[in-house]
């Protein structure tokens, strides 16, 4: 972030923003070390 010019957030301020986020509820959580094939299997049995 540093080396972007005209960013409107100072870097600093990263942090602060990562500890505020809350995990929705009703998220879905996928183990991304599979291959594009398997996660998509996994999404597609979440959604059936």
């Amino acid at each position: 972030m540093g080396s972007l010019v005209l960013h409107f957030m100072n870097e600093k301020l990263l942090n602060s923003q990562f500890d505020a986020l809350e995990e929705p509820p009703d998220a879905i959580y996928v183990d991304v070390s599979h291959p594009p094939e398997a996660i998509a299997n996994i999404l597609k049995t979440y959604f059936e």
